[in-house]
């Protein structure tokens, strides 16, 4: 058991820090000091503040030790006594190794108890889910049932168990199970807060993403929401696109030759980036392709004519053509393909070009399936 189990227990009983601290009749600031990790509790402070949690236990050792400062608390039959050493203690290299070894062993389990700990809870707050929702389904359709459900709910299991089951996390605990419906496939390396964090995400595949990521790379909620806020998802998305799609256009076999990747422009002192960049040596011009994850904005738009212009009078050789630009948007639906050439010439669908160029449904057909196949590979990485 450690202060980011409790800390993270705390908050899901919904217990303030000003509440803890009145309970364990401690200031607000060494509270403030635990949930930062800033600060380790007093032994007697954490095994009250265990025992206020309703974690399950009645009996706990707690034990930390290094060669320089061993430390040891423990509490037995109602008895509590601490040993600290007055002065870094010198031990014999070969007891000092047996120590790091032991100590390992002793974390090692601990880590699993409390992982053990937390799939449980996980399995039961799945299971208060699944109960509510059958019950909705069962019950008369009457309106306004199912919010008075779980305000009579709410106050029952409140008075008994707390803050851990007010009306908020019963509506989280009804939606953990409609996200998962099966019981199975959750994952005994994420937590409650963990599966909490997922359940924002609207889109099944991001989630799944992020699900899989976080239980191989046994992250942490803090690093799950970091890699979340980070756009990791489109990030790895974007970069697997555009792999396929260059090894697409050159092995089309018309005249496609590989220029640059997240091509650096400066346009007013400011830096753009061009995801690929092509030369076709039939057409003798630069093709311009950026892709985009998510919707078509139209700045979208105006930022490739941009790219296009920039081409046209900066890079154009003699004896070439115009630039044309192409824009894809991989939506999780659908994927959008649009051509530019720069500001007026309107000759988008002229013979020349679409002779040398893949269509726009060979472009659509194609980033779908390297889409599809992205997602199929994550699914295989499931541990």
């Amino acid at each position: 058991m450690n202060i980011e189990a409790v800390t993270n227990r705390a908050k899901e009983l919904g217990l303030s820090q000003a509440n803890i601290a009145e309970t364990l009749q401690v200031s607000r600031e060494a509270v403030s000091q635990w949930f930062k990790n800033e600060k380790f509790p007093r032994p007697d402070k954490l095994l009250k503040l265990v025992r206020t949690l309703n974690l399950g236990f009645d009996e706990m050792v707690i034990s930390t030790f290094t060669v320089n400062d061993p430390v040891v608390t423990f509490h037995r039959k109602g008895e509590r006594k601490v040993t600290r050493s007055k002065q870094p203690v010198s031990l014999p290299v070969p007891v000092s190794e047996l120590a790091s070894r032991i100590t390992s062993i002793i974390e090692t389990a601990r880590n699993r108890i409390q992982s053990v700990v937390d799939h449980e809870m996980v399995h039961a707050y799945w299971k208060i889910g699944r109960e509510i929702v059958e019950d909705e389904q069962n019950a008369e359709k009457r309106a306004g049932y199912g919010k008075s459900l779980l305000k009579n709910l709410t106050t029952v299991l409140t008075l008994q168990y707390g803050k851990g089951f007010d009306y908020s996390n019963l509506k989280n605990m009804r939606q953990f199970y409609m996200t998962y419906p099966i019981g199975d496939a959750l994952r005994s390396q994420l937590s409650w807060t963990h599966y909490r964090l997922l359940m924002r995400i609207d889109d099944p595949n991001k989630r799944s993403f992020y699900e899989i990521e976080c239980a191989n790379g046994l992250w942490s909620t803090r690093e799950m929401e970091r890699q979340m806020n980070s756009l990791l998802y489109e990030r790895e998305l974007e970069k697997a696109l555009l792999e396929h799609l260059q090894k697409f256009l050159l092995e089309l076999g018309k005249g496609f030759s590989f220029v640059a990747r997240q091509k650096r422009i400066t346009l007013d002192g400011d830096h753009f980036f061009i995801d690929l960049v092509f030369y076709n040596y039939i057409l003798k011009c630069f093709v311009l392709i950026d892709l985009k994850i998510g919707k078509l904005a139209h700045q979208d738009l105006g930022q490739m004519q941009m790219y296009v212009n920039y081409y046209t009078r900066e890079m154009m050789n003699d004896g070439d053509i115009p630039p044309i630009g192409i824009l894809l948007c991989g939506s999780n639906s659908d994927a959008v393909v649009r051509f530019t050439l720069p500001e007026g010439n309107n000759q988008i669908c002229a013979s020349r070009y679409k002779l040398y160029l893949p269509t726009e449904d060979e472009l659509r057909g194609e980033l779908m399936k390297d889409r599809k196949l992205f997602e199929q590979h994550r699914e295989s990485d499931r541990p």
